[in-house]
């Protein structure tokens, strides 16, 4: 891997000025996507703090490099939350269409990350567009974030019960598996003789759970 002290001399090159800065900017501009594969975050920080003017030039690069793309980006949305940082100092900003496609990279990339995106920032793209991504990528807790956001609680309280059921039913299967190998637990039919006390509880607890939510959303549906 590069060392980190090659980054900090390109930055003192270009801060000197003079040939030897264009020589090394030019270098440094054809050789971006490299330098993105051996070290995103070092490259997006030099990128922010020296060539700002070279953006649309990376993005172009990157767009049959999606992985570095995202990585890419990532870089400029976490720097543009810091105040006072360089990257904003030098007018760099992402359109719309940008965060968009920052978001559709991060579903596919990052999905642990969408929920904590969604609940700490007002993305500049659609909740609509969000809510279909989200759904494509089949990213549950998000959607059901945004299923509550939009005052769809019907809409989530399906989607819970829905993964709780699929839960329910993998965990049965994995009794099963454990009890006798290759058979599968029909409807409601649990395995649980050679399991302990604990392990049988959480189980039993589980299935109730998944019965009383059943049971109260039928009960008192939602408007």
């Amino acid at each position: 891997m590069m060392q980190p002290q090659v980054f900090q001399v390109i930055k003192d090159y270009i801060a000197e000025g003079g040939e030897a800065a264009s020589v090394i900017e030019k270098a440094t501009v054809d050789a971006l996507t490299s330098l993105m594969a051996i070290d995103s975050q070092a490259t997006s920080e030099l990128i922010l703090s020296s060539f700002t003017h070279h953006h649309t030039t990376l993005l172009d690069r990157l767009q049959n490099h999606p992985p570095l793309l995202y990585q890419y980006l990532h870089a400029i949305i976490t720097a543009q939350r810091r105040p006072g940082h360089e990257g904003e100092k030098g007018g760099l900003c992402l359109s719309p269409k940008l965060h968009e496609k920052y978001f559709t990279l991060m579903c596919k990339y990052s999905p642990e990350s969408v929920l904590e995106y969604l609940q700490a920032s007002d993305s500049l793209v659609s909740l609509e567009q969000c809510l279909s991504l989200c759904k494509s990528h089949n990213l549950t807790d998000s959607t059901v974030y945004l299923l509550e956001r939009t005052g769809d609680l019907s809409g989530a309280l399906d989607l819970i019960l829905h993964d709780l059921e699929a839960n329910l039913s993998d965990l049965s299967k994995a009794y099963a598996e454990e009890e006798e190998p290759g058979a599968v637990p029909a409807a409601g039919e649990f395995y649980t003789l050679a399991y302990t006390a604990k392990e049988r509880d959480f189980f039993y607890a589980f299935s109730y759970l998944h019965t009383s939510v059943h049971i109260h959303s039928h009960s008192h549906p939602l408007s």
